[in-house]
């Protein structure tokens, strides 16, 4: 089983989930919003965290990618 990432956003003091993801998309996802939002100017921070395994129950899990589901 690989590890999976949490990817989440912090827009002007406002944090929210993006969901799991492998760790070459998560990378790629940070990559992309920092570019895209402080293009647009907003304070923009991205938080990637390591996950062992997914956890159980996480939110949003219908919105999860299918390399992490199956993976999991």
């Amino acid at each position: 089983m690989e590890e999976v990432y949490l990817v989440t956003m912090e827009i002007e003091k406002l944090s929210f989930p993006v969901g799991y993801f492998m760790l070459d998309e998560a990378l790629r996802i940070k990559r992309e919003m920092l570019e895209t939002y402080r293009s647009m100017g907003f304070k923009t921070k991205v938080h990637i965290t390591r996950f062992e395994k997914l956890p159980a129950n996480p939110p949003g899990l219908d919105q999860l990618a299918p390399d992490v589901l199956a993976a999991n």
